[in-house]
């Protein structure tokens, strides 16, 4: 068949070739499209005799003598022949391809669906005005939708070339008004006119010159309700203006604290001049009773004004407490005053001081009342306290209830992070300990006291931890301030996520292992002993022949790297 084609071709040539010997008027038509692909048309119009032959290419046209014409070889006038054929051939694949994208799974999609897979393809983009928007260039059908979605232009970044286009195609919907770069130039016309459909604006608003240039406050925001303003300069801002919103995240900017209400989400961060007062954050709080997520970070509070006593401000709704703040006092009296509920998730972070003992009995009851506060994790610089369905050292937020930070390492002059821990919750639910890079100073006597606050514990787990201490604790029948043993009730020990002082555990601490294991067997036997990565295969062999008299042994070998 292929030769067939082949012999057809060649007397399609062959005749080509005979009419250019002839002295008849030819026609070449080149064409160029917008692909940079050249396409040649060749048409032969065998209209008059003519003594020159002319040839037209597009966009450029010029006219060739018959003489030029005549001069071509046959190899060449075989070639603008293939050329033509080629041409044929595309336009013929290009209708193949366009039937077969028409019966494609996507091509049945309806133009909604397409609209919000698109919507679906930006909303996690920074730059929404870019890489969001390549569907424009991929076919006539997609280009149509997205140009008729007024809500995959609702982004308009202001300080963006394409400022115009993005306003002309949202159409009336609700939009956003973002800042990619610092604002350095007064507001548009046409994004004056658009105000009354801004629903966010998140803004780097600079500097006082950049946002006082910037901002007209004769304009209105009857639908604003997010607002999020960035200083990326080293002074502080103050913004008088303020419109009605629900959501509020300020970073080194300062309004007028007073104004604040009808939040849901609260945001402060990087204000150590021009922060708000205690008395301002509890107004605030008071003027929110939706208020669902609250986040405090390195803000100094003035201390102009200092009141002991507050009404109990009832946050029903609040899922998430974040107080990363210096002064203790203010994070104190914040808990202190506010009534949250159990489904919260509460992260603390402050300076290494008794003074959190001021916290009072609303914030430990609402966790009492929770029910599953079962799970505890301590840390080097944190505790947390886990619900009963966590898995074993999941880091998922979902899984905290409450989170308590240190901002620096304990110094002498200091009281141990434990104390004021111990006195601030009631560990005596718990039944799960989790100790993970955690230091007890001294002789061990903190770590004493938290078990000793611990009586349900049935389960610790270790992992990146010096053991003296807490084998030490364990193997104690007698405390002397008590005549019971540390964890009457305690059942499983594992030991786990291997690290540089586990790299020879065998070493270290099997022994220590064994004693405990040995002791424990005649007041408070353990059952369950689990070595996960710990040791190699021969020791986890060892390891059973050792303690399988006392307790079930779960042993999986891991590699050492490194022999101390």
């Amino acid at each position: 068949m292929a030769q067939n084609e082949a012999e057809r071709d060649d007397l399609q040539f062959n005749k080509y070739h005979r009419f250019f010997g002839s002295k008849r008027w030819v026609k070449y038509k080149f064409s160029f499209d917008p692909f940079s692909w050249v396409q040649i048309k060749l048409s032969l119009l065998l209209l008059r005799p003519a003594s020159s032959m002319t040839m037209i290419a597009e966009p450029y046209h010029r006219e060739i003598e018959a003489n030029d014409l005549e001069s071509l070889s046959p190899t060449e006038i075989r070639r603008i022949f293939l050329i033509s054929k080629e041409k044929q051939l595309r336009l013929a694949l290009c209708a193949v391809r366009s039937s077969m994208n028409e019966l494609a799974p996507v091509a049945m999609l309806s133009d909604d669906i397409l609209e919000y897979l698109f919507m679906y393809c930006i909303s996690w983009l920074s730059e929404k005005d870019r890489e969001g928007y390549a569907w424009l260039h991929t076919c006539r059908r997609w280009r149509v939708v997205a140009l008729n979605s007024p809500r995959l232009w609702s982004h308009v970044d202001i300080t963006s070339p394409l400022l115009r286009y993005f306003l002309e195609h949202s159409g009336d919907a609700t939009i956003s008004w973002i800042s990619s770069q610092v604002i350095q130039k007064p507001l548009a016309p046409a994004l004056q006119s658009s105000a009354c459909r801004v629903e966010s604006i998140d803004l780097n608003v600079g500097s006082h010159v950049a946002w006082f240039f910037f901002l007209d406050y004769s304009l209105k925001f009857p639908k604003l309700r997010h607002l999020r303003l960035v200083n990326s300069a080293a002074d502080e801002l103050f913004v008088p203006w303020w419109p009605t919103i629900n959501h509020l995240a300020l970073d080194g900017v300062a309004v007028a604290w007073r104004r604040v209400a009808n939040l849901t989400t609260l945001r402060l961060s990087n204000l150590r001049q021009l922060g708000p007062t205690v008395s301002d954050i509890l107004h605030i709080l008071r003027l929110s009773p939706q208020l669902e997520k609250l986040e405090i970070t390195n803000i100094r509070c003035p201390t102009d004004e200092i009141e002991t006593s507050f009404d109990r401000i009832d946050l029903d709704r609040l899922s998430d407490v974040f107080l990363n703040v210096d002064d203790n006092h203010f994070v104190s009296t914040i808990m202190q005053t506010i009534w949250i509920p159990p489904s919260a998730r509460v992260t603390i972070t402050c300076a290494a001081s008794d003074s959190l003992n001021l916290v009072s009995m609303p914030f430990q009851r609402a966790l009492e009342s929770a029910g599953d506060f079962r799970v505890v994790r301590l840390s080097r610089l944190a505790i947390q306290c886990l619900r009963a369905d966590a898995e074993p050292w999941s880091t998922s937020p979902d899984h905290v209830a409450l989170s308590i930070r240190r901002s620096m390492p304990a110094i002498p002059s200091h009281p141990s992070w434990l104390q004021f821990s111990l006195g601030l919750l009631d560990f005596s639910s718990v039944s799960t300990l989790e100790l993970s890079g955690f230091d007890s100073p001294g002789n061990g006597a903190d770590l004493k006291h938290l078990l000793l606050y611990m009586p349900r514990i049935s389960t610790i787990r270790v992992a990146f931890n010096v053991l003296t201490h807490l084998f030490d604790a364990l193997s104690d029948p007698s405390p002397l301030w008590t005549n019971s043993p540390l964890c009457p009730l305690l059942q499983v020990l594992s030991f786990s996520k291997l690290g540089d002082v586990w790299l020879n555990f065998a070493k270290h601490y099997f022994s220590s292992l064994v004693e405990l294991v040995k002791r424990r067997a005649t007041f408070a036997p353990i059952k369950v002993v689990e070595l996960m990565g710990c040791l190699d295969e021969d020791d986890c062999r060892r390891a059973d022949r050792a303690l399988g008299e006392y307790v079930h042994v779960v042993a999986v070998p891991g590699q050492l790297r490194y022999q101390w």
